[in-house]
Formats: structure tokens, sequence, C-alpha cells
């Protein structure tokens, strides 16, 4: 047969052998067989060469030998005997197909298998390098630790004071924190059922304890009020100096934790009020009131003031607002729980409205936006009516006319 024919039954077979339903029969396979013995032997290589070390390897030889009676699927290798399938063959006019390259996840896998000696190496080191800094952290977090603050002679020995004056637990007073001058010292009594916070301001010292059962969240706290340097002849309780206070609250771990702040209250606060008020101001802001002062009202048209002020007493070293109502002069009534919502402050007043005894409930009450409010409520003291013969006095400023009817002379 001639060439030009073989060569496209060959072409033919192959295209029906490829063919994605195709088959060939045992006669056309045998056939194609022939035809494909009729050709020149092709080498093709398994897999892409390497630069070097594959380079001398000679490229494996089709066995001509064994072709399968139904075609293989293309590029498919055989057993691991050095047998490779049948290269696919291109349609006459088309272009042979290069050797795939290898890609980049196949050179990195090559890579990895090839260096496993220096992968180990690299996961000890970091396992190693993170059990360290394990270790460090942990310590730094959760080891013991030595005093961090550093006590002069002078303050050693205000240490052994503490312990003969306030009668603390031996070796449980310890300096917890230090702002300037400030120096905060934790300590217990009673064999550890109170906890107790004592800070040194110069020469001034105050100190708060509590049972360790009742502290809240907020801790303990204490004060200390600094006069000004310019006002040594003035009495430090009334004086407008610096307020230095310090809060203690405890850790997860029952670790004292401190925060020291100063506040300088001033005078000018009163220069908002005028005249009479103004005075008055003055004086509430002299007798302590130095923290917070305002006007939220008027009763009897005089002044009804909130002031602010460290509390005294039980309740020392705590914040507390107060209501002063001039009109009469009552004491003033104080809380230290007016923040909390609900909470106000009240007072009744008892006097005379219109010739006759009444009584007045007088509030002071935060808004939502924490706005104080003034309410006055009146109750009259006469809760049954006034029957025929009984002595009714009526005050009224002299030279007003008083027009009395006696009762039942009405329809007469």
């Amino acid at each position: 047969m001639p060439e030009g024919t073989e060569g496209e039954e060959r072409s033919r077979l192959l295209r029906k052998a490829y063919a994605r339903d195709g088959g060939l029969t045992d006669a056309e396979a045998r056939r194609l067989r022939d035809l494909e013995d009729a050709r020149p032997a092709l080498m093709v290589s398994t897999a892409a060469p390497e630069p070097s070390a594959r380079a001398a390897e000679p490229p494996a030889l089709i066995d001509r030998e064994h072709v399968p009676p139904r075609t293989p699927v293309p590029g498919e290798v055989g057993p691991a005997t050095g047998t490779a399938a049948a290269p696919r063959a291109e349609p006459p006019g088309e272009p042979r197909a290069e050797p795939r390259a290898e890609t980049r996840r196949e050179r990195w896998q090559r890579t990895w298998l090839e260096v496993p000696r220096r992968r180990w190496v690299l996961v000890a080191a970091a396992s190693a390098l993170l059990l360290a800094i394990g270790v460090g952290t942990g310590w730094v977090l959760f080891g013991k630790r030595p005093e961090v603050i550093p006590l002069s002679e002078d303050q050693q020995q205000r240490r052994l004071e503490l312990y003969d004056q306030g009668e603390y637990d031996p070796g449980t007073l310890r300096a917890v924190g230090q702002d300037e001058d400030a120096l905060v010292w934790y300590g217990t009594r009673e064999d550890g059922r109170l906890v107790c916070v004592v800070m040194d301001v110069g020469e001034e010292s105050s100190d708060s304890c509590q049972d360790r059962d009742d502290v809240g969240p907020f801790g303990l706290s204490t004060f200390v009020m600094v006069p000004d340097p310019g006002d040594a002849d003035v009495d430090p309780a009334v004086v407008s100096g610096t307020s230095v206070n310090v809060y203690m609250m405890f850790s997860t771990a029952g670790e004292p934790m401190v925060s020291i702040q100063r506040w300088t209250p001033s005078v000018t606060m009163v220069n908002q009020f005028q005249g009479e008020e103004r005075a008055r101001a003055t004086e509430l802001f002299e007798q302590g009131f130095s923290m917070g002062l305002s006007l939220v009202g008027y009763f009897q048209d005089q002044p009804v003031w909130l002031g602010s002020r460290f509390a005294d007493g039980d309740d020392a070293g705590s914040f507390e607002h107060c209501m002063i109502i001039d009109a009469p002069d009552e004491p003033p009534v104080c809380s230290t729980t007016f923040d909390l919502p609900g909470a106000g402050l009240f007072a009744v007043v008892d006097g005379i409205d219109g010739g006759l005894p009444v009584s007045w409930t007088i509030g002071v009450q935060n808004t939502q936006n924490q706005t104080p409010f003034l309410t006055i409520t009146r109750d009259s003291s006469f809760s049954s009516p006034i029957t025929p013969g009984d002595t009714v006095r009526i005050e009224s400023p002299p030279g007003d006319p008083i027009r009395v009817e006696a009762p039942g002379d009405s329809d007469e």
C-alpha cells in the first residue's frame, strides 16, 4: 500500500482509538500495531529531565511488542517495569506537544522531600524557641515577684511605726504604690480578717480598713488633703489645697492594685454665684463641700444646695453627696449612694402655711443623665373636718381684715 494511504489509515485508526466512545476491534488493533511497527522507533522520557543528575539517563524506548488490544488512556504510564504507554499521536498537520515542564508545587514537594534533615532541624529549633517564650511569659505573669518598691531608711522606719500604731499582722505590711511624695501601704489585721490601705503624703497620713469578706468591687479608698504651701496657717480640713486619693482593688489572685489620683479644687467655683448666694457658697466651701457645689432650687425663697465632700465616721474615705436646706436651718442630709439608680436625698420639714400646720417632703434625685432635680411635696396635718364647737386659731399679719362666719348660720 502506498505510504500516503498507510498514513491516512493509521491516522483514522488513531482517531477511532482515542475517540470519546471509540474503540478498536482485534483486527483493527493488529493493523494499527503493524502500521506502528513500520515506523522508526520513537524515544520518549517518562519524566521531565533534571538539569544535572538525570541528564545522563537514556530515554526509555517504546516497547512495540506489547501493544494492548485496547488503546490505553493517553499519557498513562504502565507498571513500574520501565515500560511506558504509547504516546498519543497527533493528527497530521498538528505540531507535537513538548514534554510538560515541572510545576512550582511539584518542585516544592521534591525539595521538601529531598531535605528532611534540614526540615526537622528547623521544626526542633522553632519548638525550642516557643518553649522558651512560654516559660518566660509564665514566669513574668505568675512568678513570685520581689518587692518592687525600694524603701529608703526613713520609709523602713515608717513601716515599723505603722506596725506599732496599727497592730498589723506581722509580715503583711508592704508598699504597693508610689507617686511623687505619696506612698501607699497594704496590710492586714486580726489574722487576715481585715484588709487595710494606708497612704502617707509628706507628714500627712490616712488609712482605711474593711472586713475581707465585705470588700466590694471598688475595693478600699482613702484620701489626704494637702494644704497649699502658701496657706500654711489655714485649717487643712477646709482648705482648697490638693486632695490626694488612693483606690485599692484586688486582682483575681488576691494581689492589691492601687490607683493614686490628685485633684485640686478651686475656690473659684463660687464665682458662678452672685450676691448673698455667693457668700453662702463660700461658707459651704469652707465647711468641706469643696468637691462640688450646685444650687438645685429654692424652698420658701431660700436656696437648696447639693454639695459633695469626703465622708467621715464609719464611711471615712468615701465620697458623699449632701442636700443643704437653708430655710429653715436644717442639718445636711447626706448619702454615699446618691448616684445609684433610684436613690436620692430626702428630708421632711414641718411648718405653718396659711395658719395651718403642714409638712413638706423635700427631695433631690438624679435623672437618667445624672442631672439633679428638686421635688417639694406638701402634706396638710389636718386629716379630719372641723365640727361646730372646735376652736380654730388663725394667724394673720396685723391690720388684715378677718371675716368669720359662725357654723350653721350661713343660710340665715
